[in-house]
Formats: structure tokens, sequence, C-alpha cells
């Protein structure tokens, strides 16, 4: 069970939900603490500039096709703790546990995704503490940085809320986690 995305929303969720950085070195500058990665790319470069995830969410393609080598070298080299399946378009509540789980743990942590990881984005601004920092790739652009706030996570909450299906269940398991 999970939720899905509707075509509705799809093209809002294009849009990055913080500032975009071309380069890492100013981006570093701001991130907070705990970092936390969506997409292979971000969580490499992060990685290789000395500020590697607490947790990454990955799931070995960029814009779709398979990792470069290099990439891929570094995050096959992360601790692969949890493996999901979320398809396209949805967010499943088994994978959403595992991203929590994630959360929680003392180490870093990768949750490794079968199908999309896109939208885990929304998840983990919801149930990250305040400070933290979530980036994550925008597709010919650069790196989305979202300063984790109280307010931010509220918004999230409502993106989720626009969504179909076990949206309810979802929100229980998230609001439980914070």
């Amino acid at each position: 069970m999970g939720v899905a995305v509707p075509s509705s929303l799809r093209g809002e969720l294009r849009h990055p939900i913080g500032p975009i950085y071309t380069a890492v070195e100013p981006l570093h500058d701001v991130l907070g603490d705990p970092v936390h990665t969506v997409g292979d790319v971000v969580t490499a470069t992060l990685t290789d500039a000395g500020a590697p995830p607490q947790v990454a969410i990955v799931d070995g393609k960029t814009e779709r096709a398979p990792t470069s080598a290099p990439v891929a070298a570094v995050v096959d080299a992360r601790p692969r703790t949890r493996h999901v399946s979320n398809p396209a378009g949805t967010l499943t509540h088994a994978a959403v546990a595992a991203v929590l789980e994630a959360l929680t743990a003392e180490s870093p942590q990768t949750v490794w995704v079968t199908g999309e990881e896109d939208l885990f984005v929304i998840p983990l601004v919801i149930a990250a503490s305040a400070g933290a920092s979530v980036v994550y790739g925008q597709p010919g652009e650069g790196m989305v940085h979202v300063a984790v706030t109280p307010a931010v996570a509220q918004a999230m909450e409502g993106v989720l809320r626009r969504c179909t299906g076990g949206v309810v269940e979802l929100l229980q398991m998230l609001q439980t986690a914070e």
C-alpha cells in the first residue's frame, strides 16, 4: 500500500523546492547537520566533497540511465543497509518505513530503491530533524538544497495530502517518526 502522485501534481513537483547549486563549494557552506541525499550523483558528489550523507536514497540511475562507473563506485562503497521496491509515481509504505528506520540509525545508511526514488524528498523533509539538509538533483541544472524547517516540512505534508491512496496512514507514519 502507498500513495500515488496524481498527474495534476507532477508538473508542480518538477520545480525545485530550494535553491539550486551548480558547484559543491557554495553548497558545502550552507549544509545543515545531518545531510541526507536523494539521487546517486548528489550522493557521490557530496561524499567526494567531504560531506557524506547520513541517509542516502539511490537507485543506480541518473536521468533513467545507469549511473557512470565513478558515481556507481562511490555509491557502492556506502553501506547498503536497506533494499526497497517503489514503483514510479508512488511512495510505498514499506519504502517509507525503510527511510524512517534509516533516519533513526546511528551510522550512515543507504536505501537502495528498485523503481523510482525521486519522490523520497517528501518523506525525508517531513521526517528529518529541523536544521538538517536534504539535497537532491535537478536534472540538467544542479543540486537542490532544502534546509529542513517546520515550515518546509509542513509544506511537504501539504503536497502529500494532495496525493491519492493511503495518505492518512503515510502521514501517521511520518508524524510518529518526528
